[in-house]
């Protein structure tokens, strides 16, 4: 082993030295930024009534200022800053970094929220690597220094960005604008992806067989060959060099079998995360605040694809966020949902890359009202996963019978896994009848709309083969069993746990009282007022107020409720001048979950 590694750094120095010899030496990265030779002055547009924002800086430590000074000086020499008298202003945030160096930080919330929003076109990193073949065995990964400064920013447009600055050295106080594409702007990813994107249009690589991909500035270069790896390198660093982009040496991992792409381990035909992401994440100590937990469910979500049943794990911490307090009240069940949330990111698997040229099997159930999901494919006799899906039912899903539920499931797993897919066959192991339960049941509870969507989904793609198997765990669909046919019943379930009660009858019960219930609700002078009553033919029983937001079909109901509740053991008849008691029933009987799906 140790042999084996001595081996692959000898062949990466080699690489390297190639590398540098062929290379424009401009290309990499000193203290002189870049500047895209073809790129034109960006302009900045308000939204429509948008005003200039004023945010007063803040007040900074003696420190963070002596820290952050050089660095300004050193833009201002550049001509990425300069001095400006404008109507704007947000303020800066001095971050200092583990070296003990400093950030140059603006907090442009502010103007965020008065420019217009351009459609972000940037590549979607959960699905970017499904272009890479197994075939794709070597690569290098470059990291363009300073991006965004490469990008000049239009005249005009600049006094938008300006911020308030004391020199330490004189004491004199002035404005300061960018005058290229500044950090922080939202747009920023947007408008600096698709200018790299159309200069590298204009790129031609080497022969030999590869692919290039770019999320933003982070460019990845996957061959089949060592050597077809070297030429792409050479060839696209001359070619960033020439075109006015720096690349960061110190970042730079070239010619390699494994590389950290996006914070995800590349290698041949499989993704893993990286264990510098993972190790950050499991080392963050228990949120207090519900920021500090919005925060770390962000992080944990990135690596979602990795962890069966992510939507289940991180149930109990979204319901600390909507208990409404600022400060979290962790709960036993929370806690055990953090710790196991942690354990299993430490544990994630390391998925394949998705081949296109090759089948999936897509292995799909509901549970807690969360479609969860497999997508794999076929590695030898057994099966690999892909990506593990989880994604929330809607709140009418949620109310759906059980078997309804896993036909919402599927179409929301389906959708999610065509995403990895792009158009290639997918075979669908489910444990209910899919299109028996849509024909038959759907009109009951699904809108027309949802009913045409489902059924595009699930019975007209041609892409999809829907498998009804007794498969319910990933274990043995990973395994690389199909099951065998299931025998639930999805149609008799439903039509046992939705039906009316048996001994409920539409005529009045023998020596028994007859009880009246009423509600309402109105508006005097445009207040709402609602109420219930409980009467026999010659008595009032009850009769109260409800909440001023109670409709009268509620109310109505309300005063049945507060009936029946009245006449335990007694033996009596409750009866209304409008409708049937016995809908009420109906609907009311579900709640005592007696289905088994």
């Amino acid at each position: 082993m140790l042999i084996t590694k001595e081996i692959e750094v000898a062949s990466e120095k080699e690489n390297f030295r190639k590398i540098m010899d062929q290379v424009f030496p401009g290309v990499w990265a000193s203290n002189i930024p870049g500047r895209a030779k073809n790129a034109l002055p960006v302009q900045i547009r308000l939204k429509e009534g948008g005003q200039p924002v004023r945010v007063k800086q803040y007040p900074l430590k003696k420190e963070d200022i002596e820290g952050v000074g050089p660095i300004i000086e050193n833009f201002l020499q550049l001509g990425l800053l300069r001095e400006c008298q404008s109507d704007f202003n947000t303020p800066i945030l001095p971050v200092k970094k583990p070296d003990g160096s400093y950030r140059l930080v603006q907090d442009l919330r502010a103007v965020n929220k008065v420019t217009e929003d351009l459609y972000p076109v940037v590549a979607n990193p959960y699905t970017l690597l499904t272009r890479l073949t197994p075939e794709l065995t070597w690569f290098t990964v470059l990291d363009l220094k300073d991006a965004f400064f490469c990008l000049p920013l239009h005249e005009a447009s600049q006094k938008i960005f300006a911020f308030e600055w004391e020199s330490p050295k004189t004491g004199r106080k002035t404005q300061l604008a960018w005058c290229v594409l500044p950090q922080g702007y939202k747009n920023s990813p947007t408008i600096f992806g698709e200018q790299l994107a159309k200069d590298l249009e204009s790129w031609e690589p080497p022969p030999g067989e590869g692919q290039l991909l770019q999320y933003v500035d982070d460019l990845l270069i996957a061959t089949r060959t060592q050597e077809t790896c070297v030429d792409w390198t050479v060839s696209l660093l001359n070619f960033l060099g020439l075109q006015g982009y720096r690349v960061s040496q110190k970042k730079a991992q070239m010619v390699r079998q494994t590389v950290i792409y996006l914070g995800y381990e590349v290698s041949a035909g499989q993704r893993t995360l990286g264990q510098d992401r993972k190790e950050a994440i499991c080392q963050t100590p228990k949120p207090q605040t519900v920021k500090e937990l919005r925060t770390f469910l962000g992080m944990t979500g990135w690596c979602r694809l990795w962890i069966y049943n992510y939507g289940l794990l991180v149930k109990p911490l979204y319901a600390l966020i909507t208990e409404g307090s600022r400060d979290l009240q962790w709960t036993k069940d929370a806690t055990r949902a953090f710790n196991q949330l942690k354990k299993a990111l430490m544990s994630a698997p390391a998925l394949g890359l998705p081949n296109v040229s090759k089948p999936f099997f897509l292995f799909s159930h509901e549970k807690q009202g969360i479609a969860l999901g497999i997508l794999a494919q076929n590695l030898g006799p057994y099966r690999r996963a892909v990506a593990y899906l989880s994604k929330q039912l809607d709140t009418a899903a949620k109310g759906w019978p059980g078997c309804l539920r896993a036909v919402a499931a599927v179409a929301i797993n389906i959708q999610e896994a065509r995403k990895f897919t792009l158009g290639q066959k997918m075979t669908v192991l489910v444990s209910h009848t899919m299109s028996a339960v849509l024909e038959a049941k759907g009109g009951h509870w699904l809108s027309p709309q949802r009913f045409l969507k489902y059924q595009a989904i699930l019975v007209e793609q041609d892409d999809v083969e829907i498998v009804v198997t007794n498969i319910v765990n990933p274990t043995s669909f990973l395994s690389g069993s199909m099951g065998e046919p299931v025998i639930h019943d999805c149609l008799e379930t439903i039509e046992a746990t939705y039906s009316s009660c048996p001994d409920l009858k539409d005529t009045p019960l023998e020596d028994a009282d007859t009880w009246f219930t009423d509600g309402s609700s109105y508006v005097v002078s445009g207040r709402r007022h609602a109420g219930y009553a409980v009467t026999t033919s010659r008595e009032v029983i009850e009769s109260g107020p409800l909440p001023t937001n109670t409709s009268a079909q509620k109310a109505e109901i309300m005063a049945l409720i507060r009936a029946l509740e009245l006449a335990k053991g007694k033996r009596s008849t409750s009866t209304r001048t409008q409708g049937m008691h016995s809908e009420w029933f109906m609907l009311m009987e579900p709640s005592g979950r007696k289905e088994d799906c």
